[in-house]
């Protein structure tokens, strides 16, 4: 006696198409892990080939209590995760600025930005492996943004930001 048993293949989760689609998913993923917090001194994210960085408010520039434009390379909108670690990122860029203006541009920040993006992408890996189907596919690219802060930490600490304040802030 042979018995058929109907097995539903699981539905396989597809990658956003389009830059747009990326970020919106990016931001999704941000306050779904009600990591968003940072979010209301962010106008708008922009993507377009230039690095990623924080861009001034067109009309009002870098000021306090206004909100400032992340820009995400074309490496960051390859996926949500990346996305929303950029994102996450530059919009503690523009709650520093939003708070202290634009003097908060400092090497001592930038380390702090990186530290705290790190150890929120750890957190969100680790909420990711404890979830009862674990996507592989999001735990690698979480990995791979992971060691791409923290290079970009160790860059940072290793030439004491002197380098890197000049090219990006002008300082």
């Amino acid at each position: 006696m042979t018995t058929k048993i109907l097995v539903r293949s699981y539905r396989r989760r597809r990658q956003p198409l389009t830059r747009t689609a990326t970020i919106k998913a990016g931001i999704r993923e941000l306050r779904r892990l009600k990591a968003d917090g940072d979010l209301k001194h962010v106008c708008w994210v922009e993507a377009s080939d230039t690095d990623s960085q924080l861009l001034d408010d067109p009309k009002y520039g870098f000021r306090r209590n206004h909100c400032s434009v992340p820009n995400l390379e074309p490496q960051d909108v390859k996926n949500e995760v990346a996305a929303a670690a950029t994102i996450h990122h530059e919009a503690i860029h523009a709650r520093d600025i939003s708070k202290d203006g634009p003097t908060s541009s400092t090497w001592e920040n930038e380390v702090r930005a990186q530290e705290e993006t790190i150890t929120f992408l750890k957190d969100w890996r680790a909420q990711e492996r404890e979830s009862l189907t674990p996507d592989t596919k999001r735990l690698r690219n979480l990995d791979e943004q992971i060691q791409s802060f923290e290079h970009g930490l160790v860059y940072l600490k290793r030439n004491h930001g002197a380098e890197y304040m000049s090219e990006r802030f002008g300082g």
